[in-house]
């Protein structure tokens, strides 16, 4: 740092005292000056060798710091922009899907908040449409030429040909003159067959992260340390860690140093010395600074004090001691002058130039640094520190609005967005994270990922955490479930990447998911609903084989029955046949009520009957130590229901008693009449209790929600649709427990009108004759011929058809048609109701009664259910068929009765 400017004034303020001095006293004055030098020189060279070697370190400090992220910093930034437009795209194209907007409008939303974007000062985003590439490629978003075709310009066919990427060009906008090199990043969504471009300038890049001056700063430095002059005659010298000098004067550069210099100054971090060298001796001090090398100062021992170099001579140390007294008080002064010129003019800006390049190292910016003290060399210093200090803080208020920019891209993103840490724990969460888990982010803030998940995804979430962090792939795709505030499970899928620091290693991860929770229900609920439906299939298809079989052991039972003639032992044989066949078919009922293919509709329906039936089925699915208990008061209102929903219900309840009883226990059915208090009328109630585990008031408020489980292989459906079965008959349904004292569910519903009384039941015991003919269409042969039998039995012609196709071709090649037609719905091939409406249409004079083990309310408003006289369910009594037979061939013209289930109810009545 001792240059001309300062030696000048140093060597003014020693000639003054010198003249001021006694002039006889010369040899005295030289020998002075000459001690004074050997002992200041060496620690003017420290001195000077810490304020430059700490204006060095806080220079390569930050130039390191800048260098280390500009390429890396840049990409980075525009590949993350790259991808929050794409998510901008799938946004509007979500909205798209939902009927909310058009896709010009979609298209126009996403092409206006690109435009207001804005890379660096000169850079911008921008979209090719390759919907016809390569023959054109309009740019369907750009701030200058949007809509012009670029398929001539080969970076953009190139781009087209990648969708994805990171791309480096040269291009020139319309009125620009000169070509500039730059980069982009691309994204490609699909659906519009757009790719998203977001490009920079390279010569921007300076202004994108946090360096651009450590060029200017390197060149200083070099031209700096080049012209620094510790003293007369000495230099400044950079010697890296192989001993080659790579700053200094070009002189001293170019030529090779003596080793003496060499190990000298390739020991310790720091230190002084001396040494011959060139036939004199020279004192240095050295300072190490990393990267860079070593700083050495050096100057020669010796230095001429006056301009014609000659030393004062040895007579003058022979005068008088007051002389020498006036000298030395003379000499001490002009020192304490000259300390308080120096401290002034070099101690205090070199002070004040330290401190602030130390504070800027240390990355506090708060400070003005201090203003530039002149022209010389302090205050080239000074000016070079403002204008680091300033570029520094140019470059801070660029990243602060780019945190900004990116900060409100994820805080206002739509879906759920995270940031975890390397080791799982989470740092922060955007809005819609908040609303998915039900907390603040302040809540969620340092939890660990594993705190959030369900149980059982750690070990999965973890092995995706180190497969990004181990290649530094982004993954999409990546599902998981995590847990919110009430505990219920919310399904997310998105995209997961790593975050890394300026070496390249991953310190975190950032991720966007969507919220699937409501999709997955409704795919359970749809799979709930498939499964009842093969189960419906499956049980109608065994109950209506069990009904063929029940029909031959009924029908000939009651034949037999209505035999005369038969003794007492042999009628009492036949009727405990015929009973056991009627339980078997009321079984059998009860299993196709339980499929929902049975006899379905509101109706009048006793409560107690419905929890007998109930009760019946419990008896073979409970296990032994569970102990049944039924409580039924008599006499209860008749309800207007569904007897298989009400049915479904109950079983729903009493499924549910026993699980909450694994280790047995006592299920208790109880009916009443109740009052439901407040002025409201009365209700009937069904209670199912249980003594079992019982539940908290967390779990009972909940119990009723859909999909909330507290069973391993439950689904959470059985209560919601209980409940909402009941609502739709116009009841309630309550839930009553606590832990370990069991819990009580409770059903209410409404007494039927005023009136309303179960069917009176037609219980037809004699043959009813008749001279008609009936053709009898079924594929069973036990059923086919008890009908024929029975009908012959009584006077009827009876014709039989084994299948709907022989059927239609004996009434085709029929002279004189049958009266009467008793069609069975569930055949093969051509079944009942397609054979029903061809009958009708060529012999519309036909009567006709369908016959079926199954029945579907569902077909009872459709044409061929219309065509038809009556029906019958199997399987049934001789009598009843007889009877039926007869009250349709009676019928003064073709109608239905307006309720098919009148004619199932005479079925009914005789046990069908």
């Amino acid at each position: 740092m001792w240059r001309s400017p300062l030696m000048a004034r140093l060597l003014g303020a020693l000639a003054a005292l010198a003249l001021v001095g006694l002039a006889g006293l010369w040899w005295l004055h030289q020998w002075s000056l000459e001690r004074h030098l050997r002992q200041q020189l060496p620690q003017r060279l420290e001195l000077q060798a810490d304020l430059v070697a700490g204006q060095v370190r806080g220079n390569l400090r930050l130039r390191e710091l800048h260098r280390q992220h500009e390429g890396l910093s840049v990409r980075r930034e525009l590949e993350v922009l790259a991808r929050a437009y794409l998510e901008m795209c799938q946004g509007a194209h979500r909205r798209q899907q939902k009927g909310e907007l058009s896709q010009q409008q979609a298209q126009e939303q996403v092409r206006q908040a690109l435009l207001s974007q804005r890379v660096g000062l000169g850079g911008y985003p921008f979209v090719w449409d390759i919907s016809r590439a390569p023959e054109s490629i309009p740019l369907a978003v750009h701030p200058k030429i949007q809509g012009v075709d670029v398929a001539y310009v080969d970076f953009v066919r190139q781009g087209a040909q990648m969708k994805r990427g990171y791309l480096e060009y040269r291009w020139a906008n319309p009125g620009e003159a000169q070509v500039r090199d730059k980069v982009a990043a691309l994204e490609y969504f699909e659906p519009w067959q757009w790719v998203i471009c977001v490009s920079a300038y390279r010569e921007e890049f300076h202004l994108m992260v946090e360096q651009g001056f450590h060029y200017d700063a390197q060149r200083q430095l070099g031209a700096f340390l080049a012209g620094l002059q510790p003293g007369p005659g000495g230099h400044a010298l950079v010697v890296d860690d192989e001993g080659r000098v790579v700053h200094g004067p070009a002189a001293v550069v170019a030529a090779p140093q003596p080793p003496a210099l060499l190990a000298a100054v390739m020991g310790q971090e720091q230190g002084g010395f001396s040494l011959e060298m060139q036939g004199q001796t020279w004192l240095g001090a050295y300072r190490n600074l990393p990267p860079l090398g070593r700083l050495v100062l050096l100057a020669p021992e010796g230095v001429p004090l006056a301009p014609e170099g000659v030393p004062l001579a040895p007579a003058l140390a022979s005068q008088g001691h007051w002389h020498m007294v006036g000298l030395a008080a003379g000499l001490a002064l002009g020192l304490l002058a000259l300390a308080a010129i120096l401290f002034l003019w070099v101690g205090r800006p070199l002070e004040a130039l330290a401190g602030a390049a130390q504070r800027l190292a240390d990355g506090v910016l708060e400070e003005e640094p201090p203003p530039p003290a002149g022209h010389g060399e302090l205050g080239r210093m000074a000016g070079a520190l403002t204008t680091i200090s300033n570029r520094f803080r140019e470059s801070l208020a660029y990243l602060a609005q780019s945190e900004r920019r990116y900060r409100d891209l994820f805080e206002n993103a739509p879906d759920p967005g995270y940031v975890i840490s390397r080791g799982g724990f989470v740092m922060e969460v955007n809005q819609a994270m908040e609303q998915v888990l039900g907390q603040s982010r302040q809540q969620v803030h340092g939890l660990h990922l594993s705190q959030m998940l369900k149980p059982g995804q750690e070990q999965e979430v973890s092995r995706r955490l180190e497969l990004v962090a181990g290649d530094g792939q982004a993954i999409s795709g990546l599902g998981f479930t995590v847990l919110d505030k009430q505990g219920q499970p919310r399904y997310l899928e998105g995209f997961l990447m790593a975050l890394h620091d300026g070496q390249g290693r991953p310190q975190g991860f950032f991720g966007l998911a969507r919220d699937l929770t409501e999709q997955r229900r409704l795919q359970e609920q749809l799979l709930q609903a498939q499964k009842m439906e093969i189960m419906g299939t499956l049980a109608g298809g065994i109950a209506h084989d069990f009904n063929n079989l029940l029909s031959g052991i009924m029908g000939y039972s009651s034949l037999m029955l209505v035999q005369p003639g038969l003794d007492e032992r042999l009628t009492r044989y036949l009727r405990i046949i015929d009973n056991s066949a009627g339980r078997a078919a009321a079984l059998t009922q009860q299993l196709l009520t339980l499929a929902k293919v049975g006899h379905s509709g509101r109706q009048p329906v006793e409560v107690n009957t419905v929890v007998r039936d109930v009760l019946t089925i419990l008896e073979h699915s409970l296990q032994a130590r569970v102990e049944v208990q039924a409580r039924l008061a008599p006499d209860l209102p008749v309800v207007e229901a569904d007897p298989g929903q009400l049915h479904q219900v109950l079983m729903n309840l009493c499924i549910n008693a026993r699980d909450a009883m694994p280790q047995g226990g006592r299920l208790v059915l109880e009916t009443c009449l109740t009052d439901l208090g407040q002025g409201a009328s009365q209700a009937v109630a069904i209670s199912v209790a249980d003594n079992g585990q019982g539940m908290d008031e967390s779990t009972r408020l909940q119990a009723l929600e859909p999909f909330f489980t507290t069973k391993e292989q439950g689904t959470g459906l059985g209560l919601p649709m209980a409940q909402g079965i009941i609502q739709k008959h116009g009841g309630t349904l309550e839930i009553v427990s606590q832990p370990g004292q069991g819990t009580t569910v409770r059903v209410f519903l409404p007494p039927g009108r005023a009136g309303l009384t179960l069917p009176s039941p037609l219980e037809p015991t004699d043959l009813v004759e008749g001279r008609e003919t009936v053709l009898v269409v079924d594929d069973e042969p036990e059923v086919r011929e008890l009908a024929m039998e029975s009908l012959a039995l009584c006077g009827y012609r009876a014709l039989a058809a084994a299948s709907g196709q022989e059927a239609l071709d004996l009434l085709t090649g029929c002279e004189n048609p049958p009266d009467l037609l008793l069609l069975d719905l569930m055949m093969p091939g051509l079944g009942g109701l397609d054979l029903l409406p061809l009958v009708k249409e060529r012999f519309p004079g036909l009567k006709v009664i369908l016959v079926s083990g199954m029945y579907d309310p569902r077909e009872e408003g459709s044409p061929p259910w219309r065509q038809a006289e009556a029906f019958l369910p199997k399987p049934y009594r001789v009598p009843a068929l007889l009877a039926l037979v007869r009250q349709v061939l009676d019928q003064t013209r073709a109608t239905r009765s307006e309720d098919p289930r009148g004619a199932q109810g005479q079925g009914a009545a005789t046990g069908v």
